[in-house]
């Protein structure tokens, strides 16, 4: 995925969180490859992020 975005002009990188562990550092949006509950995998859209 990032060398597809890399050649398409996107500034991009690949990092790895733990669980719920993302705060406001992280420039938006991002592509998270995320596993439910059920064990499926999705990739998902993140536009923001609210922290209460």
């Amino acid at each position: 995925m990032i060398k597809g975005l890399d050649y398409l002009g996107f500034d991009s990188k690949a990092v790895k969180v733990e669980d719920k562990k993302i705060d406001n550092s992280v420039s938006f949006p991002i592509i998270a490859h995320i596993q439910t509950t059920n064990n499926f995998l999705h990739y998902v859209v993140v536009h923001d992020l609210y922290l209460f």
